[in-house]
């Protein structure tokens, strides 16, 4: 009996393929955060000075010389006559209106800001590892 191991013939080698991992590296766009944007009034007190005009009645006399009496006949009277004379006066009063008008645009504009960023990730690679076997 030959208790010799076969040897192998070397022209028919045996082969494995090794493999390792290898990254990727994509982006995508998500939400990051909510803006609103809100106007609100903000109330001022102006104060202003505007000119008022108002009617007064004023009296002129004028004294009735002798010649006017000689103008007019001559009359008796006993009592003064009472006709009143009413008249209407008027006077401006201050008015106030308010009216909402445009006094600015505001436009909104996004731009995109770039930055960079160190990403960490393990990468596995085989190896091979030849262990003889001396018991055959």
């Amino acid at each position: 009996m030959n208790d010799q191991v076969p040897m192998r013939d070397h022209s028919t080698a045996e082969e494995i393929t090794l493999h390792e991992q290898r990254l990727r590296f994509s982006t995508r766009v998500v939400p990051f955060e909510r803006v609103r944007i809100e106007r609100f009034i903000v109330t001022e007190q102006r104060t202003f000075t505007v000119d008022i005009r108002r009617e007064e009645l004023r009296i002129v006399r004028q004294q009735i010389s002798e010649a006017d009496l000689g103008l007019a006949a001559p009359t008796i009277l006993q009592e003064p006559p009472r006709d009143d004379i009413i008249m209407i006066l008027s006077e401006e009063q201050a008015v106030i209106t308010k009216k909402i008008v445009p006094v600015e645009r505001v436009r909104l504009h996004t731009h995109i800001l770039t930055e960079l960023q160190e990403v960490a990730e393990g990468l596995g690679r085989e190896r091979i590892d030849v262990t003889y076997a001396t018991d055959m």
